[in-house]
């Protein structure tokens, strides 16, 4: 099972570039792709089907979102909609894989200098109050669903490979106990500058229990430029994890 994590940068309706990150999406072949900082102008369907957060006072324009999560129509069965702390921030979807029971969750943590609904909060501020909720949300998923897998990703805001310095040690330190404390591993942590994959430190992440963790064969990524055309000012990654039936169900049993 492949998963695809984008921020597409706010991209407007009419763009021409749609048909790029559109082209570039499907070419992933990812069984759930999560955007962030998108619209609905980003269709992936009939191949796959979407489910988008609520309109969000951050993100204006019409038709625009924090987070979608797209997943494959011929891969999963969809159970339905989980509520999250924040459904303008953050969005969860129900669905039955080969896997068995499946949650994704898919959000943005906001990044340092983001001052809050009054405009008045000091850097890191509503970046830690956001780690707060995820930290509940994600905690509330596991006890609500002890028998489903969790896939939690999006723009977390952090480079967590131990070199890069956008992010506190705090910050850091925060997102690391929230995803301990929920059983979830952060499975894009490594040096993608050092093993060349990409020319910059990353911050968009893909999260999940330690029984899909264990399971990981490769992590990629890709510039947000692509041959020539500036698509999103980030990187973006896909993970692949085996999917074995009988591998994955004594892990997680």
């Amino acid at each position: 099972m492949k998963i695809a994590n984008w921020n597409l940068e706010r991209p407007r309706p009419r763009s021409p570039k749609n048909a790029s990150r559109i082209q570039h999406l499907l070419k992933t072949q990812a069984d759930i792709i999560i955007l962030t900082e998108t619209h609905r102008a980003i269709n992936l369907s009939p191949e796959y089907l979407g489910v988008y957060t609520q309109p969000s006072p951050r993100k204006p324009r019409e038709g625009e979102a924090v987070a979608a999560i797209w997943f494959r129509a011929s891969e999963f069965e969809q159970l339905g909609t989980v509520p999250t702390a924040d459904p303008r921030e953050a969005v969860c979807v129900e669905l039955m894989s080969k896997i068995g029971p499946l949650l994704v969750h898919g959000s943005i943590i906001p990044y340092h200098g983001y001052k809050g609904a009054t405009g008045q909060s000091a850097q890191w501020v509503e970046h830690k109050r956001a780690i707060a909720w995820h930290r509940e949300d994600w905690l509330r998923l596991r006890s609500q669903f002890p028998h489903h897998h969790l896939i939690a990703a999006g723009d977390y805001n952090q480079h967590r490979d131990g070199v890069g310095t956008y992010g506190s040690h705090e910050v850091r330190n925060l997102l690391s106990m929230a995803l301990q404390d929920a059983d979830l591993l952060c499975v894009t942590e490594e040096d993608f500058v050092a093993n060349g994959k990409l020319t910059r430190h990353n911050i968009d992440h893909v999260c999940m229990t330690s029984a899909l963790a264990t399971n990981l064969i490769q992590v990629d990524a890709w510039e947000g430029t692509l041959e020539g055309k500036r698509l999103s000012d980030h990187n973006g990654v896909l993970v692949s994890i085996n999917t074995n039936l009988s591998t994955v169900q004594t892990l997680a049993s």
